[in-house]
């Protein structure tokens, strides 16, 4: 017999530990984790349904603990939203999951247990102490299950968020700039209605109503380029709670980028001054009858941007940048993911007033004719 007796709360954090408990009086187990199928599972991108993310096996009647949440923070990427105003998908920000428990050692159950060898996911100690076996991740006959956990979603944010909520570690007063975007990550109990005002010049006013389709995770994204003219705009998104803009030219050559936070998030960000553009080079040298040649060179371009001097609420959100495990510089045609490669940054200096700087190169390679 295999029971689940243990399973995370819905919405639970990625950050934390996601332990399903399992009861069972079989002499070996495997738990694995499967992507479950969302709504729109066809859609271009969309997560493939079934995946498996990550498995362990469990030697020793009894009670197991598996904590999956170490097989589910390599499955996130964000990628940021684009087009105009309004709610859009948030599939990408959600780890739906289905817990799946078989026994091994008999019949197809064991089968389960013995998929491609080739991709093996490494267990860990286990219940009566042993070490769980290495358990194949794809491929090769399927077993039903002795046991199916409820399926689950998994916000991806360090820290346990109660709906409604707005999930940000920038201040709810931001500065934008004509022509860019701004996205809000909202969590909310009920389906939600956004209520977006825009001030032009001379007091002129403009209100637009937008409403989700259904509770859970919500992704606003407010283009000011659908608002020519407007001067200060208020997103309200009801009991999550409201955004207010001021919209303010950005100065010439400014570089806007964009990152994913701790909080589950991707924010955004206008840096006024780009303060050096550099170029590195890194030469790989043989030497031959000829003498010293370049067997290989690989180049990359470095952007050091700095921010306006800002308060310490403004400089902490900045501060995740150094951390983020992904960023993306916003251009016209489109987000470019980008490398963040300072490690340190002054957010507090006692007396003045401070800025933030950050170093930034592309993720990807430019090819040399030569090498």
């Amino acid at each position: 017999m295999i029971s689940f007796v243990r399973i995370p709360a819905q919405h639970a954090p990625i950050g934390g530990a996601l332990t399903y408990g399992v009861e069972t009086d079989a002499a070996a187990i495997c738990i694995r984790a499967r992507r479950a199928a969302p709504e729109d599972a066809g859609a271009e991108g969309a997560p493939q349904p079934g995946a498996l993310l990550g498995a362990k096996r469990f030697a020793g009647a009894g009670r197991v603990a598996c904590d999956v949440a170490p097989f589910l923070r390599a499955a996130v990427r964000f990628v940021p939203t684009t087009g105009g105003t309004g709610f859009r998908p948030a599939d990408d920000r959600l780890v739906a999951v289905a817990v799946e428990a078989f026994a091994i050692g008999t019949g197809a159950s064991d089968a389960a247990s013995r998929e491609d060898d080739g991709d093996a996911a490494p267990g860990t100690a286990t219940a009566g102490g042993q070490q769980a076996g290495r358990i194949p991740s794809s491929g090769g006959p399927e077993a039903e299950p002795a046991a199916t956990a409820a399926v689950r979603r998994f916000l991806p944010c360090a820290a346990a968020v109660a709906a409604p909520a707005l999930m940000t570690s920038m201040p709810r007063e931001r500065l934008i700039a004509p022509g860019e975007s701004d996205e809000l990550t909202l969590l909310a109990d009920a389906p939600l209605v956004v209520t977006l005002t825009a001030v032009r010049a001379g007091g002129g006013r403009e209100v637009r109503t937008y409403r989700s389709a259904a509770a859970g995770l919500q992704l606003f994204r407010f283009d000011t380029r659908d608002f020519p003219g407007a001067e200060r705009a208020t997103v309200d998104a009801g009991p999550c709670g409201t955004v207010s803009y001021a919209l303010l030219p950005a100065p010439e050559g400014a570089q806007r980028l964009a990152w994913r936070t701790a909080e589950g998030s991707v924010e955004h960000y206008t840096f006024p001054i780009v303060r050096t553009r550099r170029v590195r080079v890194d030469r790989e040298r043989v030497r031959g009858p000829e003498g010293i040649r370049s067997a290989a060179v690989r180049a990359e371009r470095r952007t050091t941007v700095e921010s306006a001097y800002e308060a310490s609420a403004m400089l902490g959100a900045l501060a995740g940048l150094l951390a983020a495990p992904q960023a993306w510089a916003a251009e016209p045609e489109g987000y470019r993911p980008v490398d963040i490669v300072t490690e340190e940054a002054v957010v507090h200096r006692h007396g003045t007033l401070s800025s933030f700087e950050a170093t930034f190169r592309s993720t990807a390679e430019t090819p040399q004719p030569w090498n």
